[in-house]
């Protein structure tokens, strides 16, 4: 079964990543802002930090948009109910396709998941040195995890820590849970030696609690990762704007 919609499709099976630039514009922002509902225009008046409010806009905003192309509304028409633990979701229209999504951001980028009848988990974290990674995974990774990042040094250490981190998040979102309660829960069945050293979409892929998660490079300097309910046969990989 197919997904038809006013501009594109979606295929059952498929997850399509749109990936999105977030700028410093006072304009670009205020044209997006107009698509925002109370409850997220809300949320971004309580960021202090401006360029902190700016992204935050821009990404819901572009979400919507994105969005939009899939269910055919208009994007400030879309209404999203919230998961016990805060986890948008689409709030289908009476005739519209049953489309599931998961939006995330961090430094100058955002991507945005969307999957036909199925739940998604999207991360993405811009790449930063982090000398307590050690510390941070054994705190809370699993013992295999821990040992995949021993192994590693400098630049292949950083990279590992935050493809693991991308793919428990990922996979978090994709569960509906609480990644402070979670974290540590989702351990990941890792058959590749590759974690960490993306250099294509679908380089790397794994599994947690039975869900396939993806590790990706989006662009230099980013890694990020696509978590589904169930097994997915293609991810398709777009910009935005």
């Amino acid at each position: 079964m197919r997904a038809c919609l006013a501009e594109a499709i979606l295929p059952d099976g498929e997850i399509h990543v749109w990936l999105g630039h977030l700028v410093d514009d006072e304009d670009r922002t205020a044209q997006l802002a107009s698509l925002l509902d109370s409850e997220e225009a809300a949320r971004a008046a309580g960021f202090a930090c401006r360029r902190v409010r700016m992204h935050f806009i821009q990404s819901h905003g572009m979400a919507r948009q994105v969005l939009a192309r899939y269910t055919g509304d208009d994007a400030a028409e879309l209404r999203f109910a919230r998961g016990r633990y805060g986890k948008p979701r689409l709030i289908r229209s009476q005739s519209g396709p049953d489309i599931h999504f998961s939006l995330s951001h961090s430094g100058s980028c955002f991507i945005i998941a969307l999957t036909f009848r199925n739940s998604v988990g999207a991360d993405i974290e811009q790449v930063r040195d982090l000398p307590q990674a050690m510390e941070i995974a054994r705190r809370h990774f699993a013992a295999s995890e821990c040992r995949l990042l021993a192994r590693q040094r400098g630049a292949g250490r950083r990279n590992a820590f935050f493809a693991l981190w991308t793919c428990k998040e990922a996979v978090t979102k994709a569960r509906g849970g609480n990644l402070a309660t979670t974290l540590g829960e989702t351990g990941l069945d890792i058959d590749s030696t590759d974690v960490g050293q993306p250099s294509s979409p679908n380089n790397v892929r794994m599994s947690a609690r039975g869900y396939p998660v993806v590790s990706f490079d989006p662009l230099p300097g980013y890694m990020a990762a696509v978590a589904s309910k169930h097994p997915f046969r293609t991810m398709r990989h777009y910009t935005w704007g």
